[in-house]
């Protein structure tokens, strides 16, 4: 299996339109929402990925060490919060970009995001969408609603 970068560019056609600063503002706000929806999802054990069943749990091995670690035996990509904490979702052109800060291979969160989004070395648990795919239905609707209420708001 040929492995994916972990990472994706929710593209957004409907920012024709607006003015410079509401396309600006329009961009920051689904940017921060869609990096929360995918904090949350994960957090229960779900993929925001459409499509994606929810994470299995734990091997019993691994819970019993990541229960005495943290306190909690979830699936929930959470061990010290690292590579979650090195997600990012930011602007660029008329899209918004999703991926593991970093980028590069060497990268000990870029790899675990890797590896948990592909299902290589780990335990598929995917929180990034590949090509072809998208989010689920309630972060669509949410951009949607975003771009609906910036069009209305910052006409040019």
């Amino acid at each position: 299996m040929a492995r994916k970068k972990p990472q994706y560019t929710l593209k957004l056609g409907r920012l024709k339109g607006l003015t410079r600063d509401g396309k600006a503002k329009a961009l920051s706000e689904i940017s921060e929402f869609v990096e929360n929806q995918i904090f949350a999802h994960v957090a229960q054990g779900r993929s925001p990925v459409k499509g994606v069943t929810p994470f299995k749990a734990l091997s019993p091995g691994y819970a019993e060490f990541k229960r005495g670690k943290v306190g909690n035996a979830n699936a929930d990509l959470r061990l010290t919060s690292s590579m979650l904490s090195a997600l990012d979702a930011k602007p660029k052109g008329n899209a918004v970009k999703i991926e593991v800060a970093g980028g590069n291979s060497g990268d000990d969160d870029y790899k675990k995001a890797e590896n948990h989004n592909n299902g290589v070395t780990l335990p598929k648990r995917q929180f990034i969408p590949h090509s072809g795919q998208a989010f689920k239905d309630k972060i669509t609707k949410g951009v949607d609603r975003i771009l609906a209420k910036h069009a209305k708001d910052n006409k040019k």
